[in-house]
């Protein structure tokens, strides 16, 4: 509905500088369309990260790539670093934040679980543990 409201707006624009007629502003049609630029920048992040560390979940052992999961991650952390600072107040950038930083305190434990030199007395210690 807002798209279509824009191209209204451009259209109207357009025609009144064609006439040489005085161009009507329309600040909140401005604001409303900067409000939706930032938020589909943070929901398009943080739909790629959701996608991604859900995806971590699905991963076998055997195919853990723990350098290519910190690079994501680092990806991630310095895409949420230049989103705009009006975005930063708001609580989706929040629980995205936390979740990557979660996420990457999580990282040296997995580099740890997928060393080779693990065995099946470490993973039946850790089964009992957990």
């Amino acid at each position: 509905r807002f798209d279509d409201l824009y191209r209204r707006f451009v259209t109207y624009h357009d025609g009144e500088d064609l006439f040489g007629l005085p161009v009507t502003d329309y600040p909140t049609l401005m604001r409303i369309k900067k409000e939706l630029s930032l938020l589909q920048k943070l929901y398009g992040l943080y739909n790629s990260v959701m996608d991604s560390i859900d995806g971590y979940y699905d991963i076998l052992w055997s195919e853990v790539d723990t350098e290519k999961i910190n690079n994501e991650l680092l990806d991630f952390q310095n895409r949420c670093r230049k989103l705009p600072k009006g975005l930063k107040d708001w609580q989706a950038y929040e629980d995205l934040k936390k979740k990557v930083d979660d996420f990457s305190e999580t990282c040296p434990l997995l580099e740890m679980m997928t060393n080779k030199a693990m065995k099946s007395r470490h993973w039946s210690r850790i089964a009992e543990l957990t």
